[in-house]
């Protein structure tokens, strides 16, 4: 972590993967870290740079609509706990409030196409090593 170039931060279904893939295309060095209000961060987090550090959010409603056609691809309800409002609202706010505590970038990636998130991510990088 403390060796990356970015290290990206998110809960579920906010594109943390395919975005670390792109950017390791790009030949950036990528750490990527879920956040489970339920699972303690690794402590190098608060060692890492925040000016390297990207948080990624989305709106509720669109991580809502994923996660149920997520289930449903699983041949599960679209209904789960994993879907449910209240537990994406908190798992929001949880990953928000780090956010703000690291005073990291935060990129609401919503209705951005991974290109378009790996732009901003590299013009970030570009301005931090001038």
């Amino acid at each position: 972590m403390l060796e990356a170039d970015v290290v990206l931060l998110g809960i579920s279904r906010t594109s943390k993967t395919p975005l670390s893939f792109f950017l390791a295309n790009q030949k950036i060095k990528v750490t990527n870290l879920p956040l489970v209000p339920s699972v303690q961060l690794p402590k190098e987090l608060w060692q890492v740079d925040p000016k390297k550090i990207v948080g990624l959010t989305t709106d509720e409603e669109v991580l809502q609509q994923i996660r149920q056609q997520r289930m449903i691809s699983y041949g599960l309800q679209a209904t789960t706990n994993y879907s449910d409002t209240q537990k994406i609202q908190a798992e929001l706010k949880y990953a928000n409030d780090l956010y703000q505590k690291l005073g990291c970038l935060v990129i609401n990636v919503a209705n951005k196409s991974i290109e378009e998130t790996a732009a901003i991510i590299e013009n970030r990088l570009n301005l931090n090593m001038m």
